[in-house]
């Protein structure tokens, strides 16, 4: 009988912390375990339209041979494969690809971040507002001296009479 009543029995490992070997195809040798991906990079947006959803270009995750953990900062979103949008920490495996998404800012020329941490390795993917149009806005002010009509000022705001200078 293997069973011990009443104590944890020393040295065994559970199905949770079990970590199969893996093997490299052509030795079959036991590889180390890889946790860490290869550095990944989104590129960036500038001269965005304001409160818009903008996604990100999407990027393969390589160099782990295990499932890593996979994050977003908070109010961001990530998609792995074309899959549903998350905003909760994941997983990932290698080969997988992944994007992520976030709604600019209602400010112009401000930049808004999202930043995706797989396996320890972060990229920020930074969407920048575009600079508000100038506003052009005529006046012409124009002498009255029409007998017939009051004599005075009459200003004028893009050929809409906004005021009287009466004489």
């Amino acid at each position: 009988d293997n069973s011990v009543t009443g104590e944890e029995k020393p040295n065994v490992v559970t199905d949770a912390d079990y970590v199969p070997p893996i093997y490299d195809d052509t030795t079959c040798v036991p590889q180390p375990v890889d946790p860490t991906p290869n550095p990944f990079t989104f590129t960036d947006i500038t001269g965005a339209e304001v409160n818009t959803l903008y996604t990100s270009n999407s990027v393969t995750i390589t160099g782990i041979n295990i499932p890593v953990a996979i994050s977003v900062t908070s109010g961001k979103e990530y998609s792995i494969d074309g899959g549903a949008w998350v905003s909760a920490a994941g997983t990932i495996t290698n080969g997988q690809t992944v994007r992520v998404r976030q709604t600019t800012s209602g400010v112009y020329n401000n930049a808004n971040n999202a930043t995706l941490t797989v396996g320890g390795v972060s990229d920020t993917y930074t969407v920048t507002t575009r600079v508000a149009s100038a506003v052009t806005v005529n006046y012409d002010i124009n002498y009255n001296i029409d007998p017939f009509v009051n004599t005075g000022l009459v200003f004028r705001r893009n050929g809409v009479e906004v005021g009287r200078i009466i004489a």
